[in-house]
């Protein structure tokens, strides 16, 4: 059993954890309509207190829609997970890969692939893991796959059951929680 920090914005906030995780101690610090910044500026109060095996980083989507550069964002993101190294309480970081979208105008697919590219580059050198979660929504036009949201932003319950399942095989799989180069 691990203990799981997941931070992020709406699609965070919206995962039921508890349910979905209940093989693990999670609490989700998800906090609807958050961007890289604002979650820099509650990093203090949200994380350093916290202790846990894993902490999963999920950030990037609003950026998009308030007009951040997709360098502005990585390097908000990359702030994010220097802070959250330096707290100590965290044994391990993964970012995980910014969810594609279906029919949101300013959260283009193109664009996310390459913040995702970016956020893969970014982990690496920041010695943490990356978890692409977005090929797991993406269906054969590069778009949020229906039978995964509604709205084509926020996942269903359908969309929840993949990624926990995601998040479980892949902590079956690493057998620890421990960042490794």
């Amino acid at each position: 059993m691990a203990a799981l920090l997941l931070l992020g914005d709406s699609i965070t906030e919206a995962f039921p954890a508890q349910e979905l995780l209940s093989g693990h101690t999670v609490v989700n610090a998800g906090v609807y309509g958050d961007n890289s910044r604002l979650l820099l500026q509650r990093l203090e109060r949200d994380v350093r207190p916290k202790t846990a095996d894993l902490l999963l980083l999920l950030i990037g989507t609003n950026d998009m829609a308030c007009g951040y550069s997709s360098g502005e964002t990585v390097r908000s993101i990359g702030e994010c997970v220097r802070r959250i190294r330096s707290y100590g309480g965290i044994r391990s970081v993964a970012v995980q890969s910014i969810l594609p979208t279906r029919g949101v105008a300013n959260r283009p697919n193109l664009r996310i692939q390459f913040l995702n590219s970016q956020l893969r580059r970014l982990a690496a050198a920041e010695g943490c893991r990356y978890w692409d979660i977005h090929s797991l929504f993406v269906n054969s036009l590069g778009d949020l796959a229906e039978e995964f949201s509604d709205d084509g932003l926020h996942l269903t319950r359908r969309g929840y059951d993949v990624w926990a399942a995601h998040i479980n095989d892949r902590l079956a799989a690493d057998g620890e929680t421990t960042d490794r180069p």
